[in-house]
């Protein structure tokens, strides 16, 4: 999949720098999340570096006067010298889009880049900027001549990109690529080292188990990066809660009382904490699938303050 942040998203419409630097930081959170869970590049057009911000400023003046260092540094970065790729369509072409009724050029653009490669069999999506007149998807693009309508995918909100990610991604084919999969894009966990190794070495691969897990994993993912520093969840974190630790037959439980009243059985739910491993933890809660019972254990609580270890993934451990 390409994507392209939509430059034409970017049309003098803040009032203060202020707003400017809130909707700016919204949008490298998500450039952050793409790279770092999909290994995904948001392209920036040439004309970044030509955009107005507010009535009266281009980007390169607020950038370089009127954002704090910490910000500066890596926007300009992306935003200003990271600006260019090989353009494939065909710069003497006419692409328009129409603007509330009022057809607008849109040629020299991302929009064009990313309507042209939609055009020809490639995955693109445009990220816009918000707020901005550019809130719709699917924006609707025509080429002049020889006549041609294409409509291209765009984002405002990290969640509708992130579902198109998910969406795009090749499926697994083992165990080491679930493993992969689930180091590269669930940041918010930490998997001990050898977590992996009991599911690769014992238990046949199947799809509908590594899909599963992947589900269960994201779950804790965003449970992990819900939970604030009081350990209060928001209304997304709560239904979550309940879509997974509640109901008859959760996929998340807590060991029973006589499995950790058992001496032997606590001892095996005891593992080597992974930042520190002279260190040891006790993770009996899991998350479970049916099919080969496997199962994956987690320390508990989750807190804002602490990490979320994935110390076990595999079959499941009896007492046996």
């Amino acid at each position: 999949m390409n994507l392209f942040l939509n430059d034409l998203s970017f049309h003098g419409q803040f009032e203060t720098v202020p707003q400017f630097q809130d909707s700016i930081d919204r949008l490298m959170r998500i450039r952050k999340t793409a790279k770092d869970q999909f290994d995904r590049q948001i392209l920036c057009h040439k004309n970044m570096k030509a955009v107005k911000i507010t009535a009266d400023m281009f980007i390169q003046e607020v950038v370089s006067k009127h954002l704090p260092r910490d910000m500066r540094v890596p926007l300009m970065e992306w935003l200003l010298r990271t600006s260019s790729w090989t353009y494939k369509h065909d710069p003497d072409e006419i692409w328009t889009y129409d603007d509330d009724g009022k057809e607008e050029l849109a040629t020299d653009a991302a929009l064009a880049e990313a309507a042209f490669l939609t055009a020809n069999g490639e995955d693109c999506h445009l990220i816009s900027i918000t707020p901005s007149r550019w809130t719709k998807t699917p924006i609707c693009v025509r080429r002049e001549e020889p006549l041609l309508d294409v409509e291209v995918e765009n984002h405002i909100v990290w969640e509708t990109l992130e579902h198109a990610l998910r969406e795009t991604e090749k499926p697994i084919k083992n165990w080491g690529e679930l493993e992969e999969y689930c180091r590269r894009r669930f940041t918010s966990l930490v998997f001990a080292n050898d977590a992996f190794e009991p599911l690769w070495k014992e238990a046949r691969f199947s799809h509908a188990e590594s899909s599963l897990f992947v589900r269960l994993f994201d779950a804790l993912d965003k449970l992990k990066r819900d939970v604030d520093d009081n350990g209060e969840r928001s209304e997304d974190g709560r239904r979550i809660y309940e879509s997974f630790f509640k109901g008859g037959q959760p996929s998340f439980t807590d060991s029973s009382d006589s499995e950790k009243n058992d001496s032997i059985f606590r001892l095996r739910l005891t593992f080597a904490r992974p930042e520190h491993p002279g260190e040891m933890i006790e993770c009996f809660w899991h998350g479970k699938t049916r099919y080969q019972q496997l199962r994956f254990h987690f320390n508990w609580p989750i807190n804002a303050d602490t990490p979320l270890y994935i110390v076990y993934v595999g079959p499941k451990i009896t007492k046996k």
